[in-house]
């Protein structure tokens, strides 16, 4: 049996897969590491308009893969947007696009609130629970203790994005989930190991354009400041940039003082996460494969020295029509391994 493409999609509750099967004419899901939302896409052949019109706010999710391997969950959210397309040549398209969490709740609701002597696990659970939402953190970061966390009118995505700046992680809302996990560990949403992808040229790989080494990202030291006031002076935290290709003599100074030296080493070790990871990337496309997540590692395997090796998945993009198939797009960074090293005589 020749092996094909499914999905399943269900909509507001009900199991639409058959509904939408003649219909379907693309579908495309976008899933991004750290602070931008989940988003999906659905378009539809609406020539009969027999398709009733969803509610906004309605929950929806997509499941995708092939006939002979099954199905894997790849988007969970709601409705944020449902648009009708009329034109000659064209026909009428029914559109239905939704994002990771609902826009409509009180994630966008700016908070005025502090809290002392806590964790990050404490006081972002609080923050999230002002917002309608609960909050869990991973590894190092939930135990990450402060004298003072504040919210200065800032919206529960924003305080997110901004804590998860200071302290080398990276931050999403998923449904009624907020979730903070680490930069670069090669963890899952839920903490656990990935497994990763591999791009295989004449096997999987479709496309590639790939970068194994940028000049301007690179940095050889951390650097973040820090005030002692029992000592009168200022201090500083270092990190060192983990070597991998070209070295860089470049010190990178935060450009924020931090309160204390807890502060100034997490800053230091964002500054640290984030100069690794942008040392290299580019692009792959791949026959469709659900298993592909932000932060796990794609191996990128048969095309030539320097290139092959192991990229960390910044972004994943699932397309599926008619016309191409299902096809999985994958934004690389964090090259490691012999990524960006030829190591052949030149003789």
């Amino acid at each position: 049996m020749v092996d094909r493409a499914v999905f399943a999609i269900s909509v507001g509750g009900n199991n639409v897969t058959e509904r939408f099967n003649p219909i379907l004419e693309q579908l495309s899901v976008s899933d991004k590491a750290g602070t931008t939302s989940d988003s999906c896409s659905i378009t539809l052949d609406d020539s009969d308009g027999h398709i009733i019109l969803p509610s906004i706010g309605d929950p929806i999710s997509i499941m995708l893969g092939w006939n002979d391997a099954g199905v894997s969950a790849v988007f969970d959210g709601t409705i944020d947007t449902v648009r009708f397309n009329l034109s000659r040549g064209g026909g009428r398209t029914l559109t239905i696009s939704g994002k990771g969490f609902d826009p409509k709740g009180k994630a966008k609701e700016p908070l005025e609130f502090h809290k002392d002597d806590a964790s990050l696990k404490d006081f972002m659970s609080e923050a999230a629970g002002k917002s309608g939402l609960s909050f869990e953190a991973q590894g190092r970061l939930a135990s990450i203790e402060r004298e003072y966390w504040a919210a200065a009118t800032e919206s529960f995505i924003h305080l997110g994005q901004r804590i998860a700046r200071e302290v080398g992680g990276q931050f999403k809302i998923r449904g009624k989930r907020a979730i903070m996990y680490e930069k670069n560990a090669g963890l899952s949403q839920s903490g656990a190991a990935l497994t990763g992808v591999s791009a295989i040229a004449g096997v999987n790989l479709i496309q590639c354009d790939i970068s194994p080494a940028y000049a301007r990202p690179r940095f050889g030291t951390m650097r973040a400041r820090w005030y002692d006031p029992k000592e009168a002076k200022w201090k500083e935290k270092t990190m060192q940039v983990q070597a991998h290709g070209p070295s860089s003599d470049a010190t990178h100074t935060h450009r924020q003082t931090r309160y204390d030296e807890s502060e100034a080493g997490d800053a230091a070790t964002d500054n640290q996460k984030s100069s690794e990871r942008e040392r290299g990337g580019g692009s792959v496309t791949i026959v469709g494969d659900p298993a592909a997540q932000p932060e796990g590692t794609c191996m990128v395997i048969g095309t030539r020295p320097g290139i092959d090796g192991a990229y960390k998945i910044d972004a994943v993009e699932h397309k599926l029509s008619h016309g191409q198939g299902y096809e999985t797009t994958l934004e690389l960074k964090h090259p490691e391994g012999d990524a960006g090293t030829d190591g052949r005589s030149a003789g």
